[in-house]
């Protein structure tokens, strides 16, 4: 489900983390990437998990799983939109950048 991460953090990364708050440094744009990154990767884990099993076993319960964690993903868009808005203005490193437009 690879795609499910690139797709959430692709939102993050249309929210302004390239562009990145004139109250915030460098360095916490490169801690903010390097959170989510790592928390799109567990997610990501997750979701294919219940994926593979709504595959698997096409019953209501797995739907609802689906849906479950399809919702759980757009929270944690929206979550991560909003918290990379903080870094709209600051400057970020061409290595912060170039982590975050190709995760």
């Amino acid at each position: 489900m690879r795609s499910v991460r690139y797709s959430l953090l692709a939102a993050t990364l249309l929210a302004g983390v390239s562009n990145l708050a004139q109250a915030q440094s460098a360095e916490d744009a490169a801690a903010f990437v390097t959170q989510v990154e790592k928390e799109a990767s567990a997610f990501s884990d997750y979701a294919a998990r219940i994926a593979w099993v709504n595959a698997t076993y096409i019953i209501d319960d797995t739907d609802w799983l689906t849906a479950k964690v399809g919702a759980e993903g757009t929270e944690m868009s929206v979550r991560w939109a909003k918290e990379a808005a903080k870094f709209d203005k600051t400057p970020a490193s061409a290595t912060t950048c170039a982590a975050s437009s190709t995760s």
